[in-house]
C-alpha cells in the first residue's frame, strides 16, 4: 500500500488490486470502515520532484485526478495488516 498526502486529503493506493481511496487528512480507511470509497485506477504517476501526482483512472487516459503533495512525511508505503 502506498500513501500520499495532499492539501486536504490522505490518499491510499493499493497497487496489487489497482484501487485507491481518498479520505480526509488524519483518517485511515480502517477508521472509516465500510464507508471508505475505494475506486479503481489505471496508473499512478508521481512527478520527478515529488511535488505532485496524477491518478490515471482509465486506459485511454481521458479521466485523471491531479494533486499536489504536501507535508514533511507526505509519501510512504506500508503493508496492509489482514483483518481478523
Amino acid at each position: 500500500m502506498q500513501f500520499l498526502q495532499s492539501t486536504k486529503s490522505d490518499w491510499f493506493f493499493d497497487h496489487e488490486d489497482s484501487r485507491f481511496c481518498r479520505v480526509p487528512r488524519g483518517m485511515t480507511p480502517e477508521l472509516l470502515g465500510s464507508r471508505t470509497p475505494w475506486a479503481t485506477f489505471f496508473e499512478l504517476v508521481i512527478d520527478d520532484n515529488q511535488l505532485s501526482f496524477t491518478v490515471v483512472l482509465n486506459e485511454g487516459r481521458t479521466e485523471i485526478i491531479r494533486a499536489s503533495i504536501v507535508g514533511d512525511e507526505a509519501t510512504g508505503s506500508f503493508d496492509v495488516m489482514p483483518q481478523t
